[in-house]
């Protein structure tokens, strides 16, 4: 579960941030609700992978949170079919230690996951870093780089277009790391997932 603390960051934005929450459990989606939307996040729900593809699709959502272990439709599946008509980012969050299904979901194009129990500023932060990198995409495809002739540049690391070669490459590199440590995976695994986040940085996370 996610404990939520008496000192949430706040975020000063004018217009809240649309958010999707696909998970099955009740209590689950009712906690994330009271801890983002104080925290100018518009919260919408949906309790199916088939709900949340259609309304990810109708609502455009800024950033999805998608539970790892639905008893619908298994959560690879969902991003895999998200991934067919956006590249909004996806936080997969798990409440099992399985790094096999997290591998599998980053290697169908979800952007990070967090191991639940976590804190709501952990959750917060994490969400901040998503939008803001996909703001930051946005705002980056709306203008075209000078002195490049009407050329195509190469996508940098992080874009929307690397993005969608990035997590297959990443979704193996975990599988690996699964397959070789098994009883140290997860903590493997967000060693990786840092460092992509700091362009290769080799420092590990604090723990």
């Amino acid at each position: 579960m996610i404990r939520q603390e008496s000192d949430t960051l706040q975020v000063n934005n004018t217009v809240p941030t649309r958010v999707l929450v696909i998970d099955d459990d009740a209590d689950t989606t009712a906690m994330l609700r009271l801890i983002l939307e104080p925290n100018a996040y518009d919260v919408n729900v949906s309790h199916s992978g088939p709900e949340g593809i259609k309304t990810a699709h109708l609502l455009n959502p800024e950033v999805i949170i998608l539970d790892l272990s639905m008893s619908d439709m298994d959560s690879w599946q969902v991003c895999k079919e998200i991934r067919a008509f956006s590249q909004v980012p996806i936080l997969v969050l798990s409440a099992i230690s399985n790094p096999g299904m997290v591998a599998k979901a980053l290697d169908e194009g979800a952007d990070d996951f967090l191991l639940k129990p976590m804190t709501s500023s952990v959750l917060i932060a994490h969400m901040k870093r998503l939008v803001w990198r996909a703001r930051a995409e946005k705002g980056a495809n709306n203008h075209q780089q000078p002195g490049t002739g009407g050329l195509k540049a190469a996508p940098s690391p992080g874009s929307a277009v690397h993005r969608q070669t990035e997590p297959r490459a990443r979704g193996k590199e975990i599988g690996a790391i699964h397959a070789k440590r098994p009883s140290t995976a997860l903590k493997d695994i967000r060693v990786v997932l840092f460092r992509k986040m700091r362009g290769g940085s080799r420092k590990r996370p604090h723990n």
